[in-house]
């Protein structure tokens, strides 16, 4: 059923009022690492605001993803 309808090997799954729902899956942010990357050739990928506050001591120092 998944190949008939052209999901692909991974789907995504949700129960939503009484129902399974089966979507394509879809990864987040797909595709953003080739528009940003042609944004950079562009030089397109500046500050939007110029007078944005710049890093301060425990951004540079301490904060961790």
């Amino acid at each position: 059923m998944l190949e008939h309808c052209g999901f692909g090997e991974e789907v995504d799954l949700q129960a939503k009022n009484g129902a399974l729902i089966l979507r394509p899956f879809s990864a987040p942010r797909a595709g953003w690492a080739e528009a940003f990357g042609g944004m950079a050739e562009a030089k397109d990928d500046g500050l939007v605001h110029a007078d944005a506050p710049s890093a301060t001591r425990f951004d540079a120092e301490e904060w961790t993803w």
